[in-house]
């Protein structure tokens, strides 16, 4: 088999052997858009660069013609016009500043009104966009330092180049479709031309920039179409390159498991055998009679006891990461279990002069299918952390409330007057070994896994978990589970 198929093969397995793996989904996603973004800014550079080029090419470039013509249209007229003036001033106009170019219009506005134009269909053009923007009260450009883009409809032939040695009076020969009015643009300046002082009139010309403008929102249509079609291979092929960095990371946290799950499991039998063992050693009358030695065994008891609890929970967690902890799910009636786990727990609370309270409506339903087991592992877990953080003289209550608006189900509130937990701790309460302020509860028993296990078995069933808490004032831990 070759590499390549070995990480596929790998990678989809270890990722379906988690469902419930929030961790490493949010992980991958997170890899996942950053790597997205990375491709897609790289795309968003080139797009804006290419955006440039066209409108460089397309839009701009025209506009420079534009100006180029007009400089040169001025200082043809201005230098023959020096070199001898013994020739009509009409006939230099009509030579410098009426003479078409290719794919430009001329018009000549004269100080009396009268409008001079060249010969081809283009300045035809420039004319009733000149004649238009003019009704319209548009400014038009009053030196070759100024263009603008006038749009309207006129008569639009394809571009042809013009024939110098043509007569001013032949025109081209148009059909019907041809004669039809067109929507039409032209980027056009404008310069007043004077002769010894006295104004002449204003020149524009300008150039059809149609076709051009055409072009380029035909190429931005289909630009911004591949760069949407780049963005979702971006996306793809950032969640295979994702997917490929989590594999070595899910095959060291696999073996991780592994190694906590046979830990846990061989552990509980020796540690069971020890219980056995001391159970029996206390029974010896030579220990019963030693003080110091019936408080040794006592002490090893307690710290076993411990051990074996804490192997259990890491047992718990390694099958709920592997996917293998099953529920058994039926139909169960919450209040008698919950009424059940209080009074389990009401010895460790009175030990404390701690009240402890059960609210429920007894007149409503709080049935729900759910694994009664976890569910009362669930109650445990919250309710002996809410009695171990409370103060002595303090309160407990458990609250149990049914969610009338769907998603129907059950709410389970534990609440405590006990010495609450900091706004930054409160989003860390639920992973792992995460101790509250080590220096105030480390003489408090525990290893952090309770609440982890808690939000383990109601996710578990579909459910979720929250905290608010307010410092020195008391926690209340929310549990929705669905019905």
């Amino acid at each position: 088999m070759q590499e390549g198929s070995v990480i596929k093969w790998t990678n989809k397995w270890l990722l379906r052997r988690r469902p419930n793996d929030n961790i490493f989904k949010q992980t991958q996603r997170s890899l996942t858009w950053k790597y997205s973004m990375i491709l897609i800014a790289f795309l968003l550079l080139f797009v804006i660069i290419l955006y440039a080029l066209l409108y460089y090419l397309l839009i701009f470039s025209p506009t420079i013609d534009v100006h180029e013509t007009m400089e040169q249209k001025i200082h043809g007229l201005m230098q023959d016009r020096e070199d001898d003036s013994d020739d009509s001033l009409d006939e230099y106009i009509e030579y410098y500043t009426l003479y078409d170019t290719y794919a430009m219009g001329n018009v000549l506005i004269e100080p009396s009104g009268e409008i001079k134009t060249g010969t081809s269909i283009y300045s035809a053009s420039l004319k009733t966009l000149i004649q238009k923007a003019r009704a319209d009260g548009t400014s038009l450009p009053v030196n070759r330092n100024q263009h603008v883009l006038l749009k309207g409809s006129a008569i639009r032939l394809p571009e042809q180049r013009p024939d110098k040695d043509a007569p001013k009076t032949k025109q081209q020969s148009l059909s019907k479709d041809q004669l039809t009015p067109q929507p039409i643009r032209m980027i056009i300046t404008g310069e007043p031309i004077y002769n010894k002082g006295q104004p002449i009139g204003t020149l524009y010309v300008g150039k059809d920039v149609t076709g051009s403008y055409h072009q380029f929102f035909n190429l931005m249509m289909w630009l911004g179409a591949a760069f949407l079609l780049f963005c979702a291979l971006a996306v793809y092929f950032s969640y295979r390159m994702a997917a490929k960095a989590m594999v070595p990371i899910l095959a060291s946290y696999e073996q991780q498991r592994k190694f906590t799950a046979d830990a846990s499991h061989e552990l509980r039998t020796p540690l069971s055998v020890l219980l056995s063992s001391i159970d029996t050693l206390q029974m010896e009358d030579s220990v019963e009679q030693n003080p110091f030695a019936a408080k040794i065994v006592n002490n090893m008891k307690e710290e076993i006891r411990r051990m074996i609890q804490l192997s259990g929970s890491l047992l718990t967690l390694a099958r709920s990461d592997s996917g293998h902890s099953e529920l058994n799910l039926h139909e169960h009636r919450l209040e008698a279990e919950a009424a059940r786990t209080i009074e389990s727990i009401r010895p460790l609370a009175e030990a404390k002069s701690i009240q402890l309270h059960y609210e429920h409506d007894p007149h409503a339903s709080f049935t729900i299918r759910c694994d009664v087991e976890r569910i009362r592992q669930l109650l445990i877990i919250l309710l002996d952390n809410a009695v171990k953080y409370t103060p002595e003289g303090g309160q407990v209550a458990l609250t149990l409330e049914s969610i009338h608006e769907k998603p129907h189900g059950v709410l389970i509130k534990v609440r405590d007057t006990g010495i609450g937990i900091p706004t930054e701790d409160q989003p860390h309460v639920f992973d792992r070994f995460y101790r509250v302020d080590k220096s105030r509860t480390r003489q408090i028993e525990g290893y952090g896994l309770g609440l982890s296990i808690a939000r383990w078995i109601t996710e578990a069933h579909g459910g979720s978990i929250q905290v608010e808490s307010v410092l020195g004032e008391g926690s209340t831990f929310t549990v929705r589970l669905p019905e």
